[in-house]
């Protein structure tokens, strides 16, 4: 019953992404990135599904009125899609079967510890998860404005404005929707979708690594490998830290989608408006999921972007192509400036005795 359990949790988690990203994958991506729009479709996916939950949660409805709203958005899409360019080509490749075990054991290692227990339970010994299952089940409920009046019970009155206690809604957003499609409860999928996330950010370095840096696919699998097996990620994961779980896939999407499509922005102008989109969707789900991984986004981004203005004679058009994505992403993630901002003049308005920071 464990394991029918989790294959069912994982493969609703993959369905899920999958399913919210095959149209925008055919629809959105430049042509550099088609090739790749098989495995960029669950990390669009996932990314267009935290952004439509946090837009649901931050007006009045709740993640249960979001879910068929999703579905049925992306269902449309993907019909577009299908009329436009022509029904799924599923075809294994030989070529694919050392990627796919590659993100099959990054799986089972995240998971290793529940299969040693035997059942779904939390990982380790962090306290995060105080936060993190009560805020999804509120959000499965209702927005973030109804769980001040929930029932009264200690998790729910240090849950009650999530932006103020630094809890991003990225992950919350996805185990909601992940839980309420498979009938799941928040304690038994926590531990799954972290490895889940850890999975899918392994995919997006591989495809970073061979579609923006132009590796091949031995040496891309190796890069891949190497960030699998890297300790420190699997240290975050094991300890219950959800939201920078959820933001690792979006960082090499944002940088993998955000690159193609500037270049054919810049190429094409005003016929290529859907890429921008496309590129905007990573990037405004980063600061949903966890905005100090823009961080991280800013200087790789700023670096690739330098070496690509320097080695170009359309310097100007390549600013103006990176501007208009990056104003789609800042329309997209406009809630988050106003939740973070008051969260930040909440947190630093009290005296951090602990720290011995009165005013920061």
């Amino acid at each position: 019953m464990f394991y029918l359990h989790l294959i069912l949790l994982l493969s609703g988690a993959t369905v899920l992404a999958a399913w919210c990203g095959w149209g925008l994958a055919r629809l959105t991506l430049p042509p550099a990135l088609q090739p790749y729009r098989g495995p960029l479709a669950p990390l669009l996916g996932y990314a267009v599904a935290i952004i439509t939950g946090y837009w649901s949660v931050w007006t009045i409805f709740g993640l249960q009125q979001a879910l068929p709203a999703l579905v049925i958005g992306a269902g449309a899409l993907n019909l577009l899609a299908w009329r436009r360019i022509g029904p799924p080509r599923l075809s294994l490749r030989p070529a694919s079967i050392a990627p796919a075990l590659l993100l099959l054991g990054t799986l089972l290692v995240g998971v290793a510890p529940l299969l040693n227990y035997g059942h779904p339970a939390i990982i380790g010994g962090g306290w995060d998860t105080e936060n993190y299952l009560p805020t999804a089940r509120y959000l499965e409920r209702g927005p973030i404005a109804a769980i001040q009046h929930a029932p009264p019970n200690p998790l729910r009155d240090i849950n009650a404005a999530p932006p103020r206690i630094g809890l991003t809604l990225g992950f919350s957003i996805w185990q909601g929707l992940v839980d309420l499609l498979t009938a799941t409860e928040a304690i038994t999928s926590f531990a799954p979708l972290l490895a889940w996330l850890r999975a899918l950010g392994i995919l997006g370095v591989y495809i970073l690594l061979r579609a923006t840096f132009g590796l091949r696919a031995g040496p891309a699998l190796w890069g891949a490998a190497w960030t699998s097996a890297g300790a420190l990620l699997l240290w975050v994961s094991y300890f219950n830290f959800g939201m920078q779980l959820s933001a690792w896939p979006l960082i090499p999407l944002a940088l993998t989608v955000g690159v193609a499509a500037v270049e054919d922005l810049a190429t094409r102008g005003r016929r290529a408006w859907p890429v921008a989109l496309g590129a905007a969707l990573p990037l405004a789900a980063l600061p949903i999921a966890y905005y100090p991984a823009l961080t991280i986004v800013a200087p790789l981004a700023a670096g690739i972007g330098l070496a690509t203005l320097v080695g170009s004679t359309r310097r100007l058009r390549l600013l103006m192509a990176a501007g208009a994505v990056a104003l789609v992403a800042l329309l997209l993630a406009a809630p988050t400036i106003v939740d973070y901002g008051r969260g930040f003049d909440f947190r630093y308005s009290e005296q951090l005795t602990t720290l011995g920071v009165f005013h920061f």
